[in-house]
């Protein structure tokens, strides 16, 4: 019996091991619980989704807007299409409240709700745009509006109409300080600008209420303007023209010709005009020929108008037609009534022509005189103006006259 019987007494009946049945019944034992867990499991699931497909589906209800219930419209009366007055029609006026929907919206019904759904119910209804006043076709609110609304609408004003422009020897005149009744006396200074000296003393020494006139051939000659308007004085351009003389005696390339043609002239008048500023007209410098020639004279003339400048004619012709013309053309044209000086200056010369200007603005109201850049000139007319009140008389300038010359001899 030695190592057989040993090992006989380990196994069991029929040579086998005692615990191997065991182990075999315990995981059928588990095999059987797990499949009925898994079985529990499953009738578990399906018994909750088939709960879940009998419930019935939720119906989507969309938010709540807050709308301003719209202001109904007054009905009109049924014999008057047009309604009552003072009333709009609907269609004219655009509402700002929103529109209402096609359909008010209602709960949902109990019980399962429908799986589809029409495209209608899924598609929002956009508000359609408001309605656009019609002001050209009948019906509109302008033609509808009763007369408190027309009243509620403000018209528009007229604008104001332009504001009449002054013309320059407005603009550019230096007041008058005289009586109104009192005779005026004018007296215009040219050819300044040429001498220095001379022309210093004339803004500097001569009273305001002369007129200085300044040459074209001067230098800077806008500050010679500049500086006698600053003393009071009123300022004009000399505006040289062909004498009955020429070519003895020559006006200059600035100088008006009657053998040249309109536009040629009125190039030459806007050099001229082109060399200063502020100035109310313009005085005649030679001229015997031109001012007596009307064809020549009016297109010039013309261009003075257009400006508003004075005319002043120096009566160097007994034939000149500037006067006439000009105030035909109406421009404001003044003439010379005596010239102080002339190629031989004297002192009693001018004293005795200003005695006669002193007798014409008595007898005419007003009178002009013109003198020359002469040393002796000035110093008699200082004396001159200092005793004019005395008289009764005035020293005006030269744009205070217009209106007030007549038309002479």
């Amino acid at each position: 019996m030695g190592a057989a019987s040993v090992k006989d007494k380990g196994r069991g009946r029929g040579g086998r091991q005692p615990g191997r049945p065991r182990r075999r019944g315990l995981l059928a034992l588990a095999l059987a619980w797990l499949l009925l867990l898994l079985a529990v499991g499953g009738a578990l699931i399906y018994a909750f989704l088939s709960y879940q497909a009998g419930l019935p589906e939720p119906a989507v209800t969309p938010p709540p807007r807050f709308e301003e219930a719209p202001v109904p419209a007054p009905q009109p009366p049924e014999q008057s299409p047009a309604g009552p007055a003072g009333a709009v029609p609907s269609e004219a006026m655009p509402s700002t409240a929103a529109p209402e929907p096609a359909e008010a919206p209602t709960e949902p019904p109990a019980g399962p709700a429908p799986t589809q759904r029409s495209e209608a119910e899924h598609t929002p209804t956009a508000p359609p745009p408001p309605a656009k006043p019609d002001h050209g076709t009948e019906g509109s609110a302008g033609q509808h509006a009763g007369p408190e609304q027309q009243a509620a609408i403000p018209k528009p004003e007229p604008a104001p109409p332009p504001a009449p422009v002054e013309p320059a020897w407005q603009r550019f005149a230096m007041p008058y300080a005289g009586a109104p009744s009192v005779p005026r006396i004018a007296v215009v200074v040219t050819g300044l600008g040429l001498h220095d000296s001379l022309t210093r003393e004339a803004i500097e020494d001569l009273p305001a209420g002369i007129t200085l006139s300044f040459s074209p051939y001067a230098r800077g000659v806008e500050t010679w303007l500049a500086q006698a308007r600053a003393n009071g004085h009123e300022v004009m351009l000399d505006l040289p023209m062909e004498p009955t003389s020429y070519p003895n005696s020559d006006p200059g390339h600035f100088a008006l010709f009657v053998s040249k043609t309109p536009e040629q002239n009125l190039d030459q008048l806007s050099q001229v005009l082109a060399r200063g500023s502020a100035y109310v007209g313009v005085a005649a410098v030679m001229g015997s020929r031109f001012t007596a020639d009307a064809d020549a004279l009016r297109p010039v003339l013309s261009a003075l108008g257009a400006r508003g400048l004075i005319f002043l004619d120096n009566s160097a012709s007994d034939n000149s037609v500037a006067v006439k013309l000009g105030r035909q053309l109406g421009v404001p044209t003044l003439y010379n009534d005596r010239t102080l000086d002339g190629e031989f200056v004297q002192a009693n010369a001018i004293d005795s022509r200003l005695a006669q200007v002193e007798r014409l603005a008595r007898t005419k109201g007003v009178a002009i005189a013109m003198a020359n850049v002469y040393p002796t000139t000035f110093r008699q007319l200082e004396t001159w103006a200092a005793g004019l009140k005395e008289k009764g008389l005035a020293l005006a300038p030269i744009s205070s006259l217009i209106g007030r010359q007549p038309p002479p001899e």
